[in-house]
């Protein structure tokens, strides 16, 4: 038996199963590193939706906030439909639809499981198949992120009648 030939083999297959190692470690880190990523964007959304409930408090909380929040909205004169709204009522209905779209994104970054993520879907569906209420999401200046306006104009009043059997 040749014991150089022998040795050279074992070494290259040693090096093979290490080089394997050292590739499936890598593809190991990249996807906790992913999970790390995930996790803190995860939390800075969490973080912007309980400050902007906060500030919506203060807001709520002060007649005089209502009315310069209202102005700076140009919701002097809302309405829904034709009835006219008071301001309060109006951006109590933008908080609401802010804290769906708090849910949505928090959904988008695994924060919450499947089960729990159709309950609220049903719940969206409740509150949107009123069109004064879509209409607020659409029309009023202040912004609603453009992937959660496409995601309830695709995935939720389309399927409002299952949603809500």
């Amino acid at each position: 038996m040749n014991w150089s030939l022998f040795w050279t083999g074992l070494s290259a297959v040693a090096t093979a199963i290490g080089a394997s190692g050292t590739i499936i470690g890598l593809f190991y880190i990249n996807k906790q590193l992913k999970n790390i990523k995930d996790n803190q964007e995860a939390n800075a959304i969490q973080t912007i939706a309980d400050s902007e409930r906060d500030l919506w408090k203060i807001v709520m909380d002060d007649s005089e906030m209502i009315d310069l929040t209202a102005h700076h909205l140009d919701l002097g004169q809302a309405k829904i439909g034709t009835a006219p709204v008071k301001p309060r009522s109006i951006l109590n209905l933008i908080l609401f639809i802010r804290q769906y779209e708090a849910i949505y994104y928090q959904y988008k970054k695994n924060m919450i499981p499947e089960e729990i993520w159709k309950q609220w879907k049903d719940s969206m569906g409740h509150t949107f198949s009123d069109p004064r209420i879509v209409a607020i999401l659409y029309h009023t200046r202040i912004g609603f992120n453009s992937k959660f306006r496409d995601f309830v104009k695709t995935e939720i009043l389309p399927n409002i009648n299952s949603l809500t059997d």
